[in-house]
């Protein structure tokens, strides 16, 4: 007898869901083509402010928050350096003054730390990094002399991470390289093992060996030594460490061009695959925190072309929910989440994307209602059965014309079809496993996870 009890498992890990919902955006000017947000209060006057780094003046800014959750640009810091564009930015207290800094990195292989006096305004020390094209930033005591270090990735003219160690000035010194897989995409800080020390995660989304995900361990002395490897369907192009089971622990997000894998972490110093996340388009960026109230850390993300924010409710053992989509005008880029109008929810920020010379940056305010609640599907939409053998019916309260697309999970289309109220999917062509559902109306677009076991 064939056990589907996996497939049964993540199906039904992903139909707990809680209410939530989101403000229509705000908007404040930020200059142009501003990405890579960043949140902090910089000013320490107890509201939340944003960083973002700018492609049109190769610099970055600040705009201060108030109690609204609206910003307004209140100071931008140029490098004046020819060619310098930064992408990459992390907050850090550098020089452990108790103020907040920034360290940026641009393409042309330069550090650059911003050291915070306090009120928002900021100073600039710049270092060489071997290397071009850094691909990814993170900060952590790796040597154990509680001053924060910085280990970036490059990918050209090799596949390197390189470690700087902190002084307690806000200096650093290169003093570590390691070589990775091929094309390093992006780079995170973990305690993989439970020692107490500082491990790195890389994104390899290079060709051919390329696509896999590799471990540094780190020996608490700075050094690092390999650990093991992860192999991915598709290139891996950026990393998430957060809780996702809420046993205590950092779980680890995987974002590839066609899925986002969850991978509970183990008590024997690994991580285990848990849930799978189709999406449609390529990710752009993705948080994850508690944004209904319910204790357990949520996925939001932006899609490449898309005009949707997607939210994964989390279940709290590694599952998560079908996409609840919202609307915002314009196209998204990258996005970052702190409780902007001081209500003690999360609210998200997102900027438009580095391809548009528009400097707007959207806040969707968080308007949940307090504590755990049922959600009413205000989609009107049910499916049944769900899990079932050969088809699907979808039904509608609504009598808008809408359209039905079927995509399996490496995100290749397998059916189209036109419904109004009530429809049904055939699935006998289909052959057992998971498949992803999209529900496009006059409404927005919907999209639900079907199960075909036989």
């Amino acid at each position: 007898m064939k056990n589907y009890h996996f497939f049964l498992l993540l199906l039904l890990g992903t139909q707990l869901k809680a209410q939530i919902c989101f403000e229509e955006s705000k908007m404040f000017f930020s200059g142009t083509r501003p990405n890579t947000p960043l949140t902090a209060d910089f000013n320490r006057d107890g509201y939340a402010d944003i960083a973002l780094t700018h492609f049109d003046y190769s610099g970055f800014s600040i705009s201060f928050g108030n109690s609204t959750g609206n910003f307004s640009l209140d100071s931008s810091y140029h490098l004046n350096l020819s060619g310098s564009i930064p992408g990459l930015i992390l907050s850090k207290d550098f020089n452990r003054d108790g103020f907040i800094d920034l360290a940026t990195v641009d393409e042309l292989g330069k550090i650059y730390i911003h050291l915070g006096n306090g009120d928002g305004t900021f100073l600039t020390e710049v270092s060489s990094i071997p290397g071009f094209y850094p691909s990814g930033l993170c900060s952590a005591d790796f040597n154990g002399d509680s001053i924060p270090d910085i280990a970036v990735s490059s990918n050209a003219p090799a596949n390197n991470i390189n470690i700087y160690f902190g002084n307690d000035s806000g200096g650093f010194k290169a003093s570590q390289q390691y070589s990775v897989e091929q094309w390093p995409q992006d780079i995170i800080t973990l305690d993989i093992n439970r020692d107490g020390k500082m491990d790195l995660i890389s994104a390899n989304g290079g060709g051919g060996t390329g696509k896999v995900v590799t471990f540094l361990m780190g020996n608490g002395d700075g050094s690092f030594y390999p650990g093991q490897k992860i192999t991915t369907e598709d290139s891996p192009t950026k990393l998430l460490g957060s809780d996702f089971n809420s046993d205590g622990w950092p779980d680890l997000g995987i974002l590839t061009k066609k899925k986002i894998l969850i991978l509970n972490s183990s008590s024997n110093g690994g991580f285990l695959p848990t849930d799978t996340i189709p999406v449609m388009n390529q990710i752009i960026s993705m948080i994850a925190n508690d944004f209904n109230g319910d204790k357990k850390n949520d996925l939001v993300v932006t899609q490449k072309d898309s005009n949707y924010i997607s939210v994964y409710l989390g279940n709290g053992n590694g599952y998560f929910s079908d996409s609840l989509n919202f609307k915002v005008a314009n196209l998204l880029g990258d996005l970052c989440s702190a409780d902007f109008n001081n209500d003690g929810k999360l609210d998200i920020a997102l900027t438009r994307g580095r391809n548009y010379f528009t400097g707007d940056v959207r806040i969707l305010l968080n308007c949940t209602s307090t504590g755990i609640e049922n959600v009413i599907d205000k989609t009107g939409i049910t499916i049944y059965p769900n899990p079932s053998s050969n088809q699907f019916f979808i039904e509608s309260l609504t009598t808008n014309n809408k359209l039905l697309q079927l995509f399996d999970l490496s995100g290749k289309l397998l059916i189209t079809q036109n419904y109004t109220d009530k429809t049904m999917l055939d699935a006998t062509i289909l052959i057992e496993g998971i498949y992803l559902l999209c529900i496009k109306s006059t409404n927005g677009v919907i999209y639900r996870k079907l199960l075909v076991a036989r």
